[in-house]
């Protein structure tokens, strides 16, 4: 059996005979020598593995001796779902919806959503591989390439049934998980209503939802408002709370490709988004070992800031910016003296504003600088100013950064 063969049999069989990806590459390699080992490693990767991918790439490869992108995976599945039927594309396009929040997908699940579907419609879409189903324990399976397709092109058909299930998770799950559906009605206003969610994500350092629901825009919308007809202030919200799941979790390559994506956007934006915006930026940099480009980014900030650009009710990102600056110039190690008097800025700008989070982490890091220099009687003397504001804390409180 040659290898396209081979990959034209079903997902069971193939568990079946128990084939591993080394498996299908040597066999790839032994029955298609013309191909490189990073030509297969492509296939590999653009198929995600799944086999009726793998026959796709290897045919356009042979057909044309170059690599199709994925807009050859999207015509693919598009000839896919254009030969169901009605009624078997609306299952299917249920099925995708559901996918969005559950990895499998149970009968009853889907007979809550759409009623007049039966054995005979799973086992079409089954057979066009777009899913999988467990007959014993009754659930199905939708695989990413095609529920992302699927959604992204069908989207806005299905308002009746994305409607349905927003009001259905709302009831019934969580105010994260209905969060999906709401950013997929047409209605702005809706829209509008999971800030708050996001804002508590961030808050409460929530990255696993912040980083699955900025995969889930950026899948579906591409991170384009205008297509998902989303007001600026929702999609800055949703590109911030994702910029600080990607840097939570340490992705700040991924992070700098969103930003530089959606410079624009983010230059454009309501005030208080943009500042938080832009302090995240800074810290990228400052992450990324970039010293100098974060303080110039920190003062670009803290000059408009202190130009009143922003007015009065922005003065509690001043203490940020200079607490960025500061803290950069202690990690260059190259000027202490100058963090030192950044710090004290940014202590007495705290002050004013109350930030006593900005105010410890600064007495803290002066300490480090303190110890480094072998200063004994300023480093006790920034622990005891340290030890006050604990004490003068109530006894529920715990200090937060600002956001």
């Amino acid at each position: 059996m040659d290898l396209l063969g081979l990959l034209n049999i079903s997902h069971k069989d193939i568990e079946l005979l128990n084939f591993e990806e080394d498996d299908i590459r040597d066999f790839m390699l032994c029955n298609y020598p013309i191909l490189n080992a990073d030509i297969l490693a492509d296939v590999l990767k653009l198929s995600d593995g799944l086999p009726i991918l793998v026959d796709l790439f290897l045919k356009g490869f042979k057909e044309k001796g170059v690599l199709d992108n994925n807009m050859q995976v999207r015509k693919y599945i598009r000839q896919i779902t254009e030969s169901l039927t009605e009624k078997e594309l609306k299952i299917a396009q249920i099925i995708a919806l559901l996918s969005i929040t559950k990895a499998n997908i149970s009968t009853n699940l889907l007979n809550s959503v759409i009623s007049d579907f039966n054995e005979n419609d799973i086992t079409i879409l089954e057979s066009n591989a777009l899913i999988e189903f467990h007959p014993i324990k009754r659930e199905i399976k939708m695989h990413d390439i095609f529920r992302d397709f699927i959604n992204s092109y069908y989207i806005m058909q299905e308002q009746k049934y994305i409607l349905k299930l927003y009001r259905f998770f709302k009831v019934n799950s969580t105010e994260y998980e209905s969060a999906y559906y709401a950013i997929l009605v047409e209605d702005i206003s809706i829209k509008d209503l999971i800030i708050p969610t996001i804002e508590k994500a961030i808050s409460s350092e929530n990255f696993s939802f912040l980083l699955l629901f900025g995969e889930h825009i950026k899948n579906i919308f591409g991170f384009q408002s205008s297509i998902g007809n989303i007001s600026n202030r929702t999609f800055c919200t949703i590109l911030l709370g994702y910029l600080e799941g990607l840097i939570g979790v340490g992705d700040y390559p991924a992070a700098k490709e969103i930003i530089d994506r959606c410079a624009l956007t983010i230059r454009g934006n309501n005030i208080s988004i943009h500042l938080r915006l832009s302090l995240l930026i800074a810290n990228l940099y400052h992450l990324q070992n970039q010293y100098q480009e974060a303080i110039a980014s920190y003062e670009i900030l803290l000059n408009e800031i202190n130009s009143k650009v922003y007015g009065e009710n922005c003065l509690k990102y001043e203490a940020k910016c200079l607490w960025g600056i500061a803290h950069s110039y202690r990690h260059e190690g190259l000027n202490y003296t100058l963090a030192e008097a950044y710090y004290r800025e940014a202590i007495t700008s705290a002050q004013v504003t109350n930030q006593r989070s900005i105010i410890l982490k600064c007495r803290f890091e002066l300490v480090t600088i303190y110890i480094l220099q072998n200063n004994q009687i300023a480093a006790h003397f920034e622990l005891k100013l340290i030890d006050k504001i604990f004490k003068d804390l109530p006894s529920d409180q715990y200090i937060v950064s600002a956001k």
